[in-house]
């Protein structure tokens, strides 16, 4: 399939963001708990997109107005086809070059803003992935040079961990 067309954020609905993401264990929940918790639904609908086939139930009670949608057994065409199907303003990549990663699928440019974060420290390598974001431990501008992302650096580390209560 080749790179998608570019397309405009729509100014006129909300904001939809997707987390693209190899499982739905509730580990990967707790970095991503307090972020979830912030989203206002008026302004932003965000969407897991799950790459293994895994037991949603308690990720989907930990979150349940973000939507749910695996992507098991799907191909790289297909998850470009869903997303732009789904009509994905923002794809948030979290497992870099994991297993289960999405980044095939990304260098297609399905969104019109992409980004990695979270399970991986250092340049994607994918053209297709416009930012990463980090920090200036994990990624001190003197190595801006070697990465195909544009650097979001945060003040802070850019992991929150929420513990189970």
């Amino acid at each position: 399939m080749p790179m998608c067309a570019a397309r405009t954020l729509d100014h006129s609905r909300v904001l939809r963001v997707a987390y693209l993401t190899p499982d739905a264990h509730l580990a990967m929940a707790r970095f991503t708990d307090c972020l979830m918790t912030l989203h206002d639904p008026a302004q932003i609908e965000a969407s897991f997109y799950y790459a293994f086939d895994t037991d949603l139930r308690e990720v989907q009670t930990r979150f349940p107005r973000v939507r749910h949608v695996s992507l098991f057994g799907t191909s790289a065409d297909q998850v470009v086809e869903r997303l732009l199907g789904d009509r994905i303003d923002i794809a948030i990549d979290l497992s870099g070059h994991g297993a289960g990663n999405q980044l095939a699928a990304l260098q297609r440019r399905p969104a019109p803003v992409q980004i990695t974060w979270l399970d991986y420290v250092a340049t994607t390598g994918v053209s297709g992935i416009d930012w990463r974001i980090g920090d200036a431990v994990t990624d001190p501008p003197e190595h801006d040079r070697w990465s195909t992302e544009l650097q979001l650096r945060l003040d802070v580390a850019p992991w929150c961990y929420t513990p189970f209560p």
